[in-house]
């Protein structure tokens, strides 16, 4: 892998301590770093419209940077779950978040290739 994209993945080592969490976007009252924009969380606004109508049991989903998981739990209608972050899982706490869904796949990537995932997968 070359140097640069060695040094971006490098940058968030430690960044967030247990994993990036922003909110619950499950959670329509829950607080985010979207500060007060209304009555109902923004991150519940987002899932209501561009999660929930979308995902159910013939979805197969793929997550970039997951995190601890707030969004990949709204995503586990879905038939299969792939999560692909720079940290490790253990890190993240992220199979402790979500209870150890069995559809859910987590893997740490050390490069941009996305070997992991499964070819002309649907």
């Amino acid at each position: 892998m070359n140097n640069k994209l060695a040094t971006e993945l490098k940058m968030f080592e430690n960044l967030w301590e247990g994993g990036y969490f922003d909110g619950d976007p499950l959670n329509p009252l829950a607080s985010s770093g979207y500060e007060e924009l209304g009555f109902i969380s923004v991150l519940h606004a987002t899932y209501l419209r561009c999660i929930k109508p979308y995902v159910n049991e013939r979805t197969v989903s793929l997550e970039l940077g997951p995190g601890r998981g707030a969004w990949t739990k709204a995503l586990l209608p879905s038939k299969e779950v792939y999560a692909l972050d720079d940290l490790p899982e253990e890190y993240n706490q992220f199979y402790k978040y979500l209870g150890y869904p069995k559809h859910v796949k987590y893997s740490q990537v050390k490069d941009f290739a996305c070997k992991m995932l499964p070819n002309d997968h649907w």
